[in-house]
C-alpha cells in the first residue's frame, strides 16, 4: 500500500500475500485506528492513500516506473 499524499518522501507498507490480515490489523498498520478522531484529522488520515488523480499522477507515474520483480520468495 503506498502512500501518495507526501511527495517529498514516499512510504510503502507491506503485507504478506499469503496471510489473511483483520480490518483492525490493517488500520493499526497504516495508522487509521484512531476511532475517536472525526472531521479533519480523520479525513486527512484516508487522503494519505486516497486522492484524485490529478493530485498525485507524477507519484503513480513515479510508483508504476519503479515497479520491479520482488527479490523475496513467496514460498
Amino acid at each position: 500500500v503506498h502512500e501518495l499524499a507526501d511527495k517529498g518522501l514516499p512510504k510503502a507498507h507491506a503485507f504478506r500475500g499469503g496471510k489473511e490480515y483483520s480490518a483492525r490489523t490493517v488500520d493499526q498498520h497504516l495508522g487509521l485506528n484512531k476511532r475517536a478522531i472525526v472531521g479533519t484529522m480523520a479525513q486527512t488520515a484516508a487522503q494519505r492513500f486516497l486522492m484524485p488523480v490529478t493530485e498525485c499522477e507524477f507519484t503513480f507515474n513515479t510508483l508504476l516506473d519503479e515497479l520491479g520483480r520482488d527479490v523475496w520468495s513467496s514460498g
